[in-house]
């Protein structure tokens, strides 16, 4: 087996690991964005619209 070949894998399998728990991260967040009230919302800064532009990204949208 080629020296290369099991670091190049492990490479790989932690890049794919990230992008999963980013895909997972931003579904999340963009769930809990959605369910937020308009007072929370106001608090951290956003209108009602940005927040629904948000959550409506797809997860595999940064």
């Amino acid at each position: 087996m080629d020296d290369l070949t099991i670091p190049h894998a492990a490479s790989c399998a932690i890049r794919w690991g990230n992008m999963f728990r980013r895909w997972w991260r931003n579904a999340r967040t963009r769930g809990q964005l959605a369910r937020m009230s308009t007072h929370t919302l106001n608090d951290i800064g956003l209108t009602q619209e940005a927040a629904r532009r948000e959550a409506a990204r797809p997860f595999w949208s940064g």
